[in-house]
């Protein structure tokens, strides 16, 4: 009995020590990509132009809205609403006794993002897009503990409810994948189908960022995105939000007037900061036993310039029953709004709205262990990116009403 007390113990002493040099190996790395931004950067900017170059990170905000932003009907009618204690801003399309399509955006983005999906949707569904907590007309709470997944999820849930629907199909893009995905997991029973436009599961991503240098350079961001003041600044300097999403003039006007001041910006990076990086540090991963939930997903995304790589994806299936991925050829990040009636077609197609006549190829639907071996990840990478394969037709799913939330 005291040698069992001794080693459990021991062990908590041992995942207490292993936590905190996680959280001072991600502060490192944080302090480490600060001075290599600061080099790279803000020194030779300084050495050119002096301080003059933050006189483009001033708040201006035009005094009237682009039109299409709030009277243009053809996008739908602007609602609001209360979710635990939040103001939420929302824009809805097509008739209320429909099947409801939540269409969550991506950082940096807002309801706007969405354009192009309401009114061609609208027919067949419901289509609801909100503004996420933190941006757009949304209540901007500055405190980052606002914006824990948790705190979002539950806001997440009470909006769906106070639009008098108890299923939902969820319709996400980058930020807005990374909490649908925590929805999907939280509550399984409420979705019917999940459509991830470039967003991996939260512990596909998590997994693949303390590989190497690399891939530790690659999501540098993230770790930039933990320092206060500092990427709000960074962000309005460039209009970061402005080139990868503005498809014209008007486009430019509309991204310009939503992120045109610095508290734009602040709520959608807390979410970030409230990104458990040390659990991607730990370097005992134990992984829970995981019942994949019986969710039909759908994973789109572009063959250029993505956030996301195929290991990731593959591992994504992971968590799910039914995991199909369709690769938009010719796209970047934003398929949905570079190549919207391909996306549109996918979706289509997916949900049974409606027998598309143009030829649609799906990614067989598969299921890869954490620890497949690379040669398995890249048979069946080699199999998306070569012929197409016949969608199943096996889409039943099975009673399940067991809840399994992300933990990160």
């Amino acid at each position: 009995m005291l040698f069992r007390l001794l080693k459990r113990c021991t062990r908590r002493l041992y995942l207490g020590i292993e936590v905190c040099l996680a959280h001072i190996s991600v502060w490192i790395y944080c302090l480490t990509f600060l001075c290599m931004k600061v080099v790279e950067t803000y020194v030779p900017e300084l050495l050119r132009n002096g301080f003059s170059f933050l006189k483009s990170s001033k708040e201006l905000r035009s005094i009237a809205p682009p039109h299409s932003l709030y009277a243009d009907p053809s996008y739908g009618k602007h609602r609001y609403v209360k979710a635990g204690g939040t103001k939420y801003h929302y824009v809805e399309s097509g008739s209320s006794n429909n099947k409801l399509l939540l269409c969550l955006h991506d950082f940096g983005d807002f309801w706007y993002g969405y354009r192009n999906q309401m009114g061609v949707l609208k027919s067949n569904l419901w289509v609801v897009a909100p503004d996420l907590k933190g941006f757009g007309d949304s209540d901007k709470p500055l405190q980052a503990n606002q914006y824990r997944m948790e705190v979002i999820v539950m806001e997440l849930l009470q909006l769906i409810l106070s639009l008098k629907k108890e299923r939902v199909i969820i319709l996400a893009h980058g930020l807005g994948s990374y909490i649908g995905w925590h929805f999907v997991s939280a509550f399984p029973d409420m979705v019917e189908k999940y459509i991830s436009i470039d967003g991996p599961h939260p512990k596909a991503l998590c997994s693949s960022i303390n590989r190497s240098w690399s891939s530790l350079n690659r999501f540098k961001w993230l770790y930039m995105y933990r320092f206060p003041f500092l990427p709000e600044i960074e962000l309005m300097l460039d209009n970061k939000a402005i080139s990868p999403k503005a498809r014209s003039q008007l486009d430019k006007e509309v991204y310009k007037y939503t992120f045109s001041r610095q508290t734009d910006w602040t709520g959608g990076l807390n979410y970030y900061r409230n990104f458990p990086l040390y659990l991607c540090h730990l370097r005992s991963k134990v992984e829970d036993q995981i019942l994949p939930l019986p969710i039909q997903v759908l994973f789109i995304t572009g063959d250029c310039q993505s956030k996301v790589d195929f290991e990731q994806i593959c591992r994504s299936s992971k968590f799910v029953d039914k995991f199909a991925v369709q690769v938009v050829e010719n796209a970047d990040r934003n398929p949905h709004q570079t190549h919207p009636d391909q996306v549109n077609d996918l979706i289509k197609e997916f949900l049974d709205i409606r027998k598309v006549e143009s030829e649609i190829h799906f990614g067989s639907e598969f299921e890869i262990p954490f620890d497949a071996p690379k040669s398995q990840i890249n048979s069946i990478v080699s199999r998306l990116l070569g012929l197409a394969q016949e969608k199943s037709t096996s889409m039943e799913i099975s009673p399940y009403s067991s809840m399994m939330p992300c933990k990160y």
